[in-house]
């Protein structure tokens, strides 16, 4: 069964499954390539993150969030944090390949 949004409308993304590749549904969860260790004041590893759950479909007002930030790299960072409720921090620290990776779901640049 799929997620339902505010408006009762089922949430997925992607192209329709009879044109091409499989939908994604909402809440997503992304499996990182390169986990990312959070380490305290003291260097001591806190949390090791290894996922990230992208819970909807981009709206309009998350874009708009986004024209608040200079360059595309902070813009991207700024629509996550909105679309998966994680600090802008965490995506500072991840590997390239995993940013890319979640711009490409989230539908970013």
């Amino acid at each position: 069964m799929s997620p339902v949004d505010e408006a009762g409308e089922t949430e997925t993304a992607g192209a329709a499954a009879s044109s091409g590749p499989a939908e994604v549904v909402y809440p997503y969860v992304y499996t990182l390539l390169y986990p990312v260790e959070i380490k305290g004041a003291d260097g001591a590893v806190i949390k090791t993150v290894t996922s990230i759950t992208i819970k909807r479909r981009a709206k309009g007002k998350d874009l708009l969030v986004t024209d608040r930030a200079q360059g595309d790299v902070a813009k991207s960072f700024l629509l996550l944090t909105a679309l998966t409720g994680e600090l802008p921090i965490l995506f500072s620290e991840m590997d390239k390949a995993d940013i890319a990776e979640l711009g490409e779901l989230v539908g970013g640049s």
